[in-house]
């Protein structure tokens, strides 16, 4: 291994052109291979089959194709944000936000936000989260699908 070493060392110094002329070549070479590459595979290609988001993916792209395009923006909140003021203050923030101009071109159609505020409000049937008590949230976590909603929304469920 040492001779082969110092044969190249002995090339390298004695003909510099021979190694700068193979480094060209090889250059040329691997640029030209490069247009012969497969495009890396789709993101929903490469997840386990029938994993929930493979079909998560999938449901998407049929739904929206090529027409459409989805952003989704998480707002995060410090703090409590299941109290009487976190719920009030995520929901004027939300309201705010979706009432920009702005932001409102930016928005879907229908159901273009989501939040905790909005499934309290809709169990307990009020319009303003102001009024409402700690012990009555407590309650609409205990409601069927509010209750798990808010867990996967919050972050505070048992996965």
């Amino acid at each position: 291994m040492n001779d082969a070493l110092d044969k190249l060392s002995r090339l390298i110094t004695a003909r510099p052109w021979v190694t700068i002329l193979v480094l060209i070549l090889i250059t040329v070479g691997l640029g030209a291979g490069a247009t012969l590459r497969l495009p890396p595979p789709e993101t929903k290609d490469t997840l386990p089959k029938g994993s929930a988001v493979a079909e998560a993916l999938v449901e998407i792209d049929e739904l929206f194709g090529e027409s459409g395009e989805a952003n989704v923006v998480t707002l995060l909140f410090r703090g409590e944000a299941l109290t009487p003021q976190g719920l009030s203050q995520m929901d004027s923030l939300i309201n705010r936000v979706v009432s920009e101009p702005s932001v409102q071109d930016l928005l879907a159609h229908v159901d273009p936000v989501f939040a905790p505020s909005f499934l309290v409000k809709a169990g307990l049937q009020v319009e303003e989260l102001g009024t409402v008590s700690q012990a009555e949230i407590d309650a609409v976590r205990g409601y069927p699908g509010i209750g798990e909603g808010l867990d996967a929304m919050t972050g505070t469920d048992t996965d």
